[in-house]
């Protein structure tokens, strides 16, 4: 068994890289369509209020311009676009991280012990939270934004 373990660790690790990918993107786009609708129920619970208000009401010119920024708010995510050079980032990491996570536990495994396994097996680990790092980190950039203070 330990004979198979390290024969194909390497395999393994590399394709945890690319699952790890896969993982982010798919905790990403639940956690935003988790968001989109909660600020769907937020609106509708504001509309409902607005409606009730008499017109009479000084806050209710308060929440209609609530209303419409959010609105506008969820108008803005839902015709955003994604980043290209975001999404190719991404892949060239998944990539390269998934070859680098092989070739560090394959040395690691060759070294069999003293400084040398030590130090594969450490940098191994550190590039496998590092490359989780990017992932986190490059979801969070994916869209293209505009910045309408520049306009």
């Amino acid at each position: 068994m330990m004979a198979w373990i390290s024969e194909n660790f390497p395999i393994i690790a590399s394709v945890a890289v690319g699952f790890l990918a896969f993982l982010s993107a798919l905790i990403n786009f639940s956690r935003e369509r988790n968001a989109e609708a909660k600020n769907m129920k937020i609106l509708k619970a504001y509309a409902e209020i607005y409606s009730l208000l008499p017109n009479e009401v000084a806050s209710k010119n308060d929440i209609e311009i609530l209303i419409s920024h959010l609105i506008r708010k969820q108008l803005d995510k839902s015709t955003r676009k994604a980043d290209p050079s975001s999404i190719i980032l991404l892949i060239i990491i998944a990539v390269g991280g998934g070859i680098l996570v092989y070739y560090l536990a394959t040395w690691a495994i060759q070294q069999g012990s003293g400084f040398l396994y030590v130090l594969f097996w450490i940098l191994f680990w550190v590039t496998l939270f590092f490359i989780a790092a990017l992932f986190i980190a490059g979801w969070a950039s994916l869209y293209k934004t505009d910045d309408k203070s520049k306009k």
